[in-house]
């Protein structure tokens, strides 16, 4: 699941094989669009496994609000590929009272990580390391579409206290909220997938 925003930045959520509800990382990077062809020069994969960032360029094409399909050409050598489906929830008003509540999910590093967001964008988090989270989501213009603020609170988070920016969606049909948000050297990440409990 993913998202392409207007200012050619794409942000694509993976979870395990076989296991769709344990994310397992995140593609993101910036492209540029026309007559039905993506690219991009500037992909990176911040995959969960390991702790490693993977550099990448990506190429695709689309039909706008039907679908998207891409490749994913590491420099290692390896490509990944992927086909997308248009959400008619991309057109609908945002609605921080329907996205508030709490969310638990599993993540491909053995982590569980709950978020909890109320009905005025307030996020806080904590994951079984022992790390916890402090954040905002706020309505972007169209869409169950946010940009989230996630800051990090020390202590166990390795990350220390950096604060890191980015998207969250909310997907209707599933109540699953989806959030990653990065650095601006796109080193650190906070990403997340959880069900409303």
């Amino acid at each position: 699941a993913g998202l392409v925003l207007d200012d050619g930045s794409y942000w694509l959520f993976y979870t395990a094989r076989d296991h769709p509800n344990i994310l397992a990382g995140l593609v993101q990077g910036s492209g540029t669009s026309h007559s039905g062809s993506f690219g991009s020069s500037n992909t990176r994969d911040f995959n969960l496994k390991g702790t490693s960032i993977r550099a990448a360029t990506m190429r695709g094409a689309y039909v706008p609000n039907k679908r998207f399909q891409g490749m994913i050409a590491y420099f290692t050598g390896d490509t990944e590929s992927f086909t997308s489906t248009d959400d008619a929830d991309s057109r609908v008003a945002t609605n921080l009272n329907q996205v508030a509540g709490t969310y638990v999910g599993l993540r491909a590093d053995k982590n569980t990580v709950t978020v909890t967001v109320d009905s005025a964008g307030t996020l806080s988090g904590h994951s079984s390391d022992g790390c916890t989270v402090a954040g905002t989501l706020s309505p972007r213009a169209k869409g169950n579409v946010f940009n989230v603020t996630v800051t990090f609170e020390g202590g166990a988070c390795r990350q220390g206290t950096e604060t890191v920016t980015g998207v969250a969606f909310y997907e209707v049909a599933t109540n699953r909220l989806y959030t990653a948000a990065l650095n601006s050297a796109r080193t650190t990440s906070f990403l997340f997938l959880g069900t409303k409990q």
